[in-house]
Parts: C-alpha cells; structure tokens; sequence
C-alpha cells in the first residue's frame, strides 16, 4: 500500500504544495483531495482502511450494493476545514452530492473509533444519496443520527418545533438547516433524531426507511402526532 501511495503522490505532491492546491491520488475506486502541506503517508493509509471498510459496510447493513468510484476531501487544518464547510468546529465530516465526502484529519479525530463513527455516518447520507433516494433533509439527518450517532446532543434544546405540526417542522427544519445558527440546526437534528427514534421503537430499520421512502407526510403523520403527545407529556412531568 505504502509504495502505490508514492508512486502516486510524488507525481503531484511538489507542484499542488507549490501551487496551494489539494495533492491529488486514487486508492481503490476512492478519488482523494488531500489539503495540507505536510502529507503522511501512514496517516492516508490508516484512514483509506478504515474509510473503505466502513463505507461498505453501511451499505451491506442495508442490503444495499456499493457505488464506486467516490470522491473523498481531506483537511488538515481546522479553520480551513470549517471555512469549506461551513461546520461548527464540534464537527469533523460531512457529506454532500456535489463534494462527496470532506473530512477533518486531526490528531482528535484520528482515533479508530471516533472515525469509524463519523465515516458511519456520513455514509449513511451517501448511501441515501446515491441510491436515489428522495427522503426529506430533515428526516434524513434523523435517520442517519439514529442509526449512527455522530455526535452528543445538547441536554437542554428548544422544543418549541414539537409544537408544529410535521409539515411545517419539516418545512421551517429546512429552512434552518439552509439559513439559520449552528445552535437551531441542532434543535433540528435532535427533534427529529427523536422523531425517528420513537417510531423505531415499533418498526425495524428496513421498515423505517421504507416508511420514509414513500415519502408520504399521511403516513408520517400519526407518528408525528404520538411522539410530540409523548415529549410534552414527558416535559410536564419533568416540571413536577
């Protein structure tokens, strides 16, 4: 792996540095954009492991097959990486359909577990993505924080989105996840984590997505309807 990586690189390696530009490389059906002046190896043959490994298996988890060639970002510098994407700095990946892939290699997020953890999950996004499926953004990042949490939630959030009806807590979710603060994203992402967690609780995960495929606001309704019943039931008995 180490020498296909070098043959690779040195062809680009001096010329991009020079130039400011992403070092550019390919590994297994994986196109990398590298950003960072000092490329390591080892670190890009660690990461590629465990990135591949864990991309595919999200995909076997749901009886999905694999889409190759794709497209990974690399950053090594947080404030680039934030810049890019727009992230608050408790984040380290995401996906789009445009980019693909963009994730931030720091020391922090080297860790094995943390990575798999973030590659889960923005695989998950992917796989969404890339089989064509038109799922709601908003119950989107509900069902990929459900089934791989990417990050710890804020114990005190604004519930005030449980108090609309599931259409328009779709459509104002939306529109915060486009315009709004990094703190009202996260009241969005929580909600409908939670959303998604309560209906999980009577259905499997292949009956879920199925639910969430057909796209149906009819038949996400009653769902809707018990599970914001439940959380102001449970708000007023935490007040006593």
């Amino acid at each position: 792996m180490k020498n296909k990586i070098k043959i690779i690189v040195l062809l680009f390696l001096t010329v991009q540095v020079c130039l400011a530009k992403p070092t550019l490389f390919k590994l297994d059906q994986v196109h990398y954009f590298y950003h960072g002046n000092s490329f390591s190896e080892n670190r890009i043959e660690y990461f590629h492991e465990i990135f591949k490994q864990t991309y595919e298996e999200v995909f076997a988890k749901f009886k999905e097959r694999k889409v190759y060639p794709i497209r990974v970002e690399i950053f090594t510098n947080t404030k680039e990486f934030q810049e890019h994407t727009k992230l608050a700095p408790i984040y380290a990946g995401l996906y789009t359909p445009k980019e693909g892939f963009i994730f931030l290699l720091t020391p922090k997020t080297m860790n094995r577990d943390r990575l798999i953890q973030i590659i889960s999950h923005e695989s998950c996004h992917a796989l969404l993505d890339l089989t064509n499926e038109e799922i709601d953004r908003v119950l989107e990042e509900g069902f990929c924080s459900n089934e791989f949490p990417s990050e710890e939630f804020l114990y005190i959030w604004n519930r005030t989105l449980l108090n609309l009806e599931l259409e328009k807590f779709l459509e104002t979710g939306n529109w915060i996840l486009k315009n709004s603060s990094q703190a009202k994203k996260r009241d969005v992402y929580h909600a409908a984590t939670l959303f998604i967690r309560s209906i999980r609780k009577t259905k499997n995960t292949e009956e879920v997505l199925k639910l969430l495929r057909a796209n149906s606001l009819r038949n996400l309704n009653k769902y809707w309807h018990e599970f914001t019943y439940n959380q102001r039931l449970e708000q007023q008995n935490n007040k006593h």
